[in-house]
């Protein structure tokens, strides 16, 4: 749907003008017309970073989770049960799982982070019992995974001393000191921003007192949290409630206003609930308004307006009043000035529960709430729902009534669906605000009163058009989307002048930063184009698109001149295709080819084990499927084998000693039969053994130890002995001659005597000794296998 031109109109882009319509849930994940998630108001909403808005809960009794694209104008229901649901289902601390969900509860404290994940804080709800109190539980949604992740706070509330509601107190730890234990109490409508480094703040909320009897008490103490570290750091504001509190109210600090426009660290808004907020382009956080405390210290609806910057810590009081008036549950009235107008005099009315948006030039938009319009101020049954508009501009810091009544119950003037004239969403409390992708400002449902007998939740999405700009012409198409047999050239065509085509053909919607359109866009398989129109002095179009079916015969498969098997050398493998004017690409990894893939020109040689695949793509025909063969390299098979070696292969050995050396078998070609082992070629007096004497490989080289043991001789070392001749002779000699020369026996013993030492000593002096060296060799011998290895063995004395 397109909006027609008008200033500052309002469209009703979709949903029913009716009270209290139910949820139609539709498919899982699955965009569609019909499917809405029904009538809700005060529910938990996120942008997304292609602005879309996301809503959980919401007062109906539902845990579920929807996204709704203002491009296509259709919701989608994204996780949670489909069905009325109560307690909640944490699960295990900080993992993820399909079936975790919040419980049902209102008030929530929203962020989103860099990584486009959305976060919740608390709120009034039911914990894991379904017990209904104050939570303090903090929980991630993945967009991507679409499952939630509990990831602090309690799962369980205390047991309260009386029938009313109840949270867990806050643990604060050191002020500026952020740690793993600390953790904000349990409170709902607290006030959430996300600033430039990624990092959430949380300021106030409502929370239970048990001395006062289920009376509400209001905070004013700020949080940060971050969530790469999973730590709260209290960053200002009180640990505490005020000890003056009665007990037939509630209580909460009052605020510290400071001078007008001056930023201090001493400043401070008072303690409040349901404020509205912004997060301008430098990352400074505003808050409007909300129900809580002025500088006077009594409870009503506030309109003042404050800015906080994170780099420096310090509050600034920029606008409207430091009190509510003299009454409790009172407000200042609204300065409305003239419609359309600016002045440093304007200002809303105390409110709260406001919508808020901030828009590309960081001016500040509100909406509706609960609070006071121009007159009747400072009486709480002068208070009602609003639905005027107003605009803020931060470089002026002046108001600007845009649209609306400037009383309260401002009744709705719906017109015609996706047309804008004078219509009007009437008055509002708890919508889902967020800014499209054109910048306009869009809301979804919130509580709706006719009169004081007839209100309730809607299910309504209203866009409005900033400044009034003529929105652009959508795109069209030629030729139309539909089912061909050829490639297409689609032409696409904005009748508005001096706009900007930018489209995707990849399904998702296109934004500015997509890619712009300069000619005719080749087709050649199926797809869908999605197209907007944008220029300046237009708003941008609605994003419109077309699905092409392209049904071209297919490219004939690739085939090789080797087929798939194994071979025992490299292969030269040729790819060859039928198709006229075929280009074939090929992967040899495995992975699927593509026309980014090598280009077949020359026959591709396959040296080892591998997978070939390949497609053919051609003019005016579809790809190809895709031909594969494996190719498996094997070297000619070799009968088991084995090596054998000694290291070291000299042994020296001392008489009496035992040398060593290792042996070593190495199977081959898978050998894995007993190895045994003997010696040959050993000198006298030596003996080898082995250790152990059978060795069996399995795969790997196994060891055995050869020992060679020489045997211990006389005179320490082996001898040599000359023959016995020479010494008998010379002993015979003597005794001849002292036989031939007939001496006296007296004479003959001596000499015989002489003639035997002779003997004795020639003998011994005839021995040598000497070392000796040889060569063994060893044999390793399994079956008819048999390797041998030589070892150079030396023997000394």
């Amino acid at each position: 749907m397109s909006a027609s031109t008008g200033s500052g109109d309002w469209v009703w882009q979709k949903g029913s003008n009716e009270f209290n319509i139910n949820p139609v849930f539709g498919t899982l994940r699955v965009s569609s017309p019909a499917a809405n998630p029904g009538s809700r108001s005060g529910m938990a909403s996120w942008t997304d970073n292609s602005g879309n808005l996301w809503i959980f809960g919401g007062g109906v009794g539902y845990s579920d989770v929807w996204e709704f694209n203002s491009s296509t104008m259709e919701w989608a229901w994204m996780a949670g049960p489909n069905t009325p649901s109560q307690a909640a289902v944490y699960g295990t601390l900080g993992v993820a799982a399909p079936a975790n969900v919040p419980g049902l509860r209102s008030g929530s404290a929203t962020w989103k982070d860099k990584d486009g994940n959305f976060w919740l804080f608390g709120g009034e709800g039911q914990d894991s019992a379904g017990n209904y109190g104050y939570l303090n539980d903090l929980w991630k949604f993945d967009t991507t995974t679409f499952e939630w992740t509990w990831m602090g706070g309690s799962n369980v509330l205390p047991t309260c001393p009386s029938t009313n509601s109840c949270g867990p107190p806050g643990v604060y730890g050191t002020l500026g000191t952020s740690s793993a234990s600390n953790v904000p109490g349990g409170r709902s409508d607290a006030l959430g921003w996300t600033d430039a480094s990624g990092n959430f703040w949380m300021f106030g909320g409502r929370i239970y007192i048990v001395y006062l009897n289920g009376w509400g008490g209001y905070e004013n103490d700020l949080w940060k949290y971050s969530p790469s570290t999973h730590e709260w750091t209290w960053m200002g504001g009180n640990s505490s409630l005020p000890s003056d509190c009665t007990l037939n109210d509630s209580c909460g600090y009052a605020g510290i206003y400071g001078t007008l426009l001056t930023p201090s660290s001493s400043n401070l808004p008072g303690a409040r609930e349901e404020s509205t907020v912004w997060t301008d382009s430098n990352g400074n956080f505003w808050l409007f308004g909300g129900f809580g405390y002025g500088s006077n210290h009594i409870r009503g609806e506030l309109n003042d307006l404050w800015k906080f910057a994170p780099s420096t810590g310090e509050w600034e009081w920029v606008s409207g009043s430091d009190t509510i008036g003299t009454r409790t549950y009172g407000g200042q009235a609204g300065v409305y000035g003239t419609k359309g107008v600016s002045s440093s005099a304007n200002h809303p009315g105390g409110r709260n529960s406001a919508a808020g948006w901030m828009d590309q030039d960081d001016n500040l938009w509100l909406f509706g709430g609960y609070g006071f319009g121009s007159t009747n101020a400072d009486w709480a049954f002068s208070s009602g729902f609003l639905n005027d508009l107003w605009r803020f501009n931060p470089a002026t810091d002046e108001w600007t009534w845009m649209t609306g009544s400037d009383l309260i119950g401002g009744l709705a003037s719906f017109g015609t669906l996706g047309v804008g004239s004078s219509n009007d969403p009437g008055n509002r409390i708890g919508v889902a605000a967020w800014s499209g992708p054109s910048g306009n400002l869009w809301f979804f449902g919130g509580s709706y009163r006719i009169d004081n007998y007839q209100s309730g939740a809607m299910s309504d999405v209203w866009e409005y058009l900033i400044d009034g700009a003529d929105r652009a012409a959508p795109p069209t198409f030629s030729p139309p989307a539909g089912t061909y047999t050829s490639a297409l050239s689609v032409k696409l065509r904005s009748v508005t002048p001096g706009v900007t085509i930018y489209y995707t053909t990849d399904g998702s919607t296109p934004t500015v930063s997509a890619t712009v359109y300069n000619g005719p866009i080749t087709v050649t398989q199926s797809q869908t184009i999605s197209a907007i129109a944008a220029g300046s002095g237009y708003l941008q179009s609605s994003a419109v698109s077309a699905s092409y079916v392209i049904n071209l015969p297919v490219a004939a498969t690739p085939t090789f001149s080797v087929p798939t098997g194994t071979y025992t050398s490299a292969q030269t493998v040729t790819i060859s295709d039928v198709t006229p004017g075929a280009t074939v690409y090929y992967t040899t990894d495995g992975s699927a080819p593509g026309t980014n893939s090598a280009r077949y020109t020359n026959p591709v040689s396959v040296s080892q084990t591998e997978t070939l695949k390949a497609i053919a793509t051609a003019s005016g025909y579809a790809p190809s499927l895709t031909a594969s063969a494996t190719y498996t390299i094997s070297a000619a098979s070799a009968p088991p084998s084995f090596t054998f070696s000694a290291s070291p292969s000299t042994i020296t050995v001392m008489s009496g000693g035992t040398g060593t050396t290792t042996l070593t078998v190495t199977p081959q070609n898978g050998f894995s039969s007993a190895v045994s082992f003997s010696c040959s070629g050993l000198p006298s007096g030596t003996a080898c053994t082995f250790s152990p004497g059978t060795i069996k490989p399995s795969g790997a080289p196994v060891t055995s130890q050869l020992g060679i043991a020489a045997r211990a001789v006389a005179s320490n070392g082996p001898m040599e002995r000359t023959p016995l001749l020479p010494g008998a002779a010379v002993a015979g000699a003597g005794a001849l001659l002292f036989w031939r020369k007939r001496r006296p026996c007296t004479f003959w013993i001596p000499a015989l005597l002489l003639s035997f030492g002779l003997v004795l000593l020639t003998a011994c002096s005839s021995f040598t000794v000497k070392s000796r060296t040889t060569t063994v060799t060893v044999s390793a011998k399994a079956g008819r296998l048999q390797q041998t290895a030589q070892v150079t063995l030396t023997v000394n004395p």
